[in-house]
């Protein structure tokens, strides 16, 4: 199998794991009281393609996940605010990631956090609750929280793949 098809066959999987991922982490009721707080473990994944792959495989997995898990798992507005928070989420995270200082974990956070901010600004446009903002301050740091575990199992995932010879250590950062 040649280097490019081996490349996109990883993808594709990467792809399929953050669906399955985004899927059973909607069975996980972390906080049934507050709507909108989920682990992101789908994240996770589009993290660590981010960080062993590169950009636009990133870029790929996220989009997929967003449109399948749309449209398997949820409504129309449900799809707009994914989409809405991970389009800001990944607009962030692909030029912090390039950062020399800042590890999986901050870029991670700083993704969880602005994912938030994107699908809060999506609810404002579709039902003009500005009054949405008001949970902001626990969702964001429920977003600090869930970031942190997401980018730290993104870090520990990619440091084991490189150890074992699965990911390409000069590739990934």
């Amino acid at each position: 199998m040649s280097a490019g098809a081996k490349h996109i066959a990883f993808t594709a999987l990467l792809a399929a794991l953050a669906i399955v991922l985004g899927y059973f982490e909607r069975l996980i009721p972390i906080a049934p009281a507050i709507p909108g707080i989920k682990l992101g473990l789908g994240n996770a994944v589009v993290l660590f393609a981010l960080y062993a792959l590169n950009a636009r495989s990133a870029l790929c997995v996220s989009a997929l996940k967003v449109l399948l898990t749309g449209l398997l798992f949820s409504s129309a507005a449900g799809f707009i605010y994914s989409a809405a928070g991970a389009a800001l989420s990944f607009a962030v995270m692909l030029p912090l990631h390039r950062l020399k200082g800042l590890s999986m974990v901050g870029v991670s956070i700083a993704g969880a956090c602005c994912h938030v901010l994107g699908q809060l600004t999506a609810a404002v446009f579709l039902v003009g609750a500005a009054a949405a903002f008001a949970c902001a301050p626990v969702l964001l740091a429920a977003s600090v929280v869930t970031g942190a575990l997401t980018g730290f199992i993104a870090q520990l995932t990619l440091s084991a793949l490189k150890k074992g010879g699965y990911v390409n250590a000069t590739q990934a950062k």
